[in-house]
C-alpha cells in the first residue's frame, strides 16, 4: 500500500525506536487504566499529550502522522467508503447474530442505554471522547511506527487487534468492534490523515446510539 504514514521515521533509527516505545507504554497503560477504572477524561488527556511526543519523534512531519484534514482521496470517496464499511460490519454482526440461533441461543436487542437522559452522556463518551482516544492509540501510535518497522497489512493487523483486544479488556466486545478495528486502520493508511478513521470511529457510535434510542422506543 502506498501512503505516507510513517515515512519520516526511516530518518531516525533513534527516533522511531522511541516511537515504537512510547507506542508499547500508551498500549499496557491504557490496558491498566481500563483495570483500575481511571476515568475516560484522564486516559483521553493523556493520549492528547502523547501527540506532540509523536510529532517530534516524526521531525514535525504532519505526513507521517496524518495530522491533517484533507484525506488524500476527498471526502466523497470516504463517504461512500463509510456505507460499504458500515454494510460490512452489519453483515459480520448479522453473521455472528444467525451463528448463536442456529446454537440455539437467544437472541435480544443489545440495551445501548437505560434512559433516554443517557443518550447524551453517550454520544459525548463514544462520539467524541472514545474516537478521538482509541484512533490515537491504535491508529497514530500504533500504526504510524509499526507501518515503517513491518510494513503497511501487518500495521493494520497490528492496530486492528490492539482495538479488538481493548474491548474484549472492556467486556464490550462484538463482531462489530472486532471487524472495525482493522477498517480503521486501513482507512487511516489510505486516507493519510488521522481525521478518517476518526471519523468514521463517531459515525459508527452515532448510529450504535440511535439503535439504542429505537429500542427504548419500540420497548424490545
Amino acid at each position: 500500500m502506498d501512503t505516507q504514514i510513517g515515512s519520516a521515521f526511516s530518518r531516525s533509527g533513534r527516533k522511531h525506536a522511541a516511537a515504537c516505545a512510547l507506542a508499547l507504554a500508551l498500549v499496557v497503560s491504557e490496558f491498566a487504566f481500563l483495570l483500575l477504572h481511571v476515568s475516560q477524561s484522564i486516559t483521553f488527556s493523556a493520549m492528547v499529550l502523547s501527540v506532540p511526543l509523536f510529532a517530534y519523534f516524526a521531525g514535525w512531519d504532519d505526513a507521517t502522522l496524518g495530522l491533517h484534514l484533507r484525506p488524500r482521496q476527498g471526502w466523497l470517496y470516504w463517504g461512500v467508503a463509510a456505507v460499504v464499511i458500515g454494510l460490512l460490519t452489519l453483515l459480520a454482526v448479522s453473521a455472528w447474530a444467525l451463528f448463536l440461533w442456529i446454537r440455539g441461543s437467544e437472541l435480544a436487542a443489545p440495551q445501548v442505554f437505560g434512559a433516554y437522559r443517557d443518550f447524551w452522556p453517550f454520544l459525548l463518551s463514544t462520539c467524541v471522547l472514545a474516537p478521538i482516544l482509541e484512533e490515537v492509540l491504535c491508529r497514530l501510535a500504533v500504526c504510524a511506527p509499526a507501518k515503517r518497522l513491518i510494513g503497511p497489512w501487518p500495521a493494520i493487523a497490528l492496530s486492528g487487534i490492539v482495538f479488538a483486544s481493548l474491548h474484549f479488556w472492556t467486556g464490550a466486545a462484538n463482531p462489530a468492534n472486532v471487524v472495525a478495528g482493522f477498517f480503521f486502520a486501513w482507512a487511516y493508511l489510505k486516507s493519510e490523515t488521522l481525521a478518517v478513521p476518526v471519523a468514521l470511529h463517531a459515525l459508527g457510535n452515532l448510529c450504535v446510539g440511535i439503535f439504542g434510542l429505537v429500542v427504548l422506543w419500540a420497548g424490545w
